[in-house]
């Protein structure tokens, strides 16, 4: 999928994307370009060995797409269908049954670790840090687990960790997370689980109900309350800002990221992430401006091209809604 919107994106950027309408109901490349598909095919793929990509960029590449394929699985159909139900076991809070079903799937391909991962996920829903504990010095010690499975899996250690009261243990894998920086909402999840060991016993216990499986509407609550508690404690305010934008509170969510900000994120990353949220909560007031400043500035944070062009892809959506808006109230005035 991912190689086919490749494909077509050059397809458009070369070739026009009228050309690309006229190809794209029926798939009919040849008639609508008039050469060979294997000519366009091996220009596409000269074009792919000459983008040059950072090291930074290959590694979230290596973890996004670091699995098995289906082809390679046995049983993929059995196992297709076992993770399903697992997942809607899941949904439900049946985690024994949850747990049965990944066992059976880990049953049948013994040799991905992907499915150890699945069990330590469950686990962690059911709050029982004993097996989360060994699963994930289970996965950290296999050979065959991704770096990325294996930071994954050292956050669920951390996480175990702490709620079991060993906060020595808690730290250490939580800095190891941060230092392999191999996924960003983990590693801005390992800033704030850290530093939150220094509050009190109370709000700690609400930031810990924040990361664990609940309802938006439960979790924003509780991030009122640790507001209110910790007022200068900037990622309470993060958090705070991230449930309101899941629960669409759009005003409310600009002001909270924007006092994050304010009172100092730890990083570049945090504050790229917050001012692409102000952004979007901006654009949904249709306060232009504010929404096009936030966006800016989330573009002057970004540290790779993945999150440069995201940047830029709202500003570009900024000014296509921007026009569109103009040209609804135009039509809207004449009308009257």
């Amino acid at each position: 999928y991912t190689t086919a919107g490749s494909f077509s994106r050059w397809l458009i950027e070369t070739r026009g994307i009228e050309t690309f309408g006229r190809a794209y109901p029926f798939g009919r490349i040849e008639k609508a370009y008039g050469i060979p598909f294997e000519t366009l095919r091996d220009e596409w793929l000269a074009f792919i060995d000459a983008v040059e990509v950072p090291e930074t960029e290959m590694q979230e590449a290596e973890r996004r797409f670091d699995r098995p394929p289906i082809f390679a699985k046995a049983c993929a159909r059995e196992i297709a269908s076992l993770e399903s139900e697992a997942w809607e076991r899941y949904r439900v809070s049946d985690f024994d049954e949850a747990r049965e079903l990944f066992t059976r799937i880990r049953q049948h391909e013994p040799q991905n670790p992907e499915w150890t991962w699945r069990i330590v996920q469950v686990e962690l829903a059911a709050e029982r840090w004993e097996d989360v504990l060994n699963g994930a010095k289970a996965l950290i010690g296999d050979e065959r687990a991704s770096d990325s499975l294996k930071t994954r899996a050292t956050d669920a250690l951390g996480d175990a960790s702490w709620h079991l009261g060993d906060v020595d243990a808690a730290r250490d894998a939580y800095t190891r997370v941060i230092d392999a920086d191999a996924y960003p909402s983990y590693t801005r999840g390992a800033w704030i689980k850290r530093d939150a060991r220094s509050l009190p016993p109370e709000s700690q216990a609400l930031v810990q109900q924040y990361f664990a499986p609940s309802d938006d509407s439960l979790r924003l609550y509780r991030m009122r309350e640790l507001t209110a508690r910790e007022s200068g404690w900037a990622h309470g305010h993060y958090l705070l800002g991230r449930a309101l934008f899941a629960e669409r509170e759009w005003e409310a969510a600009a002001l909270s990221l924007e006092a994050a900000s304010a009172l100092g994120l730890p990083t570049d990353d945090f504050n790229r992430e917050t001012q692409q949220l102000v952004g979007r909560a901006h654009l949904r007031q249709q306060r232009w401006d504010d929404a096009k400043r936030a966006f800016a500035d989330a573009l002057t944070l970004s540290a790779t091209e993945g999150e440069r062009l995201e940047a830029r892809d709202w500003l570009e959506r900024l000014a296509w809604q921007r026009g569109e808006s103009n040209q609804i109230s135009s039509r809207s005035d004449t009308i009257r």
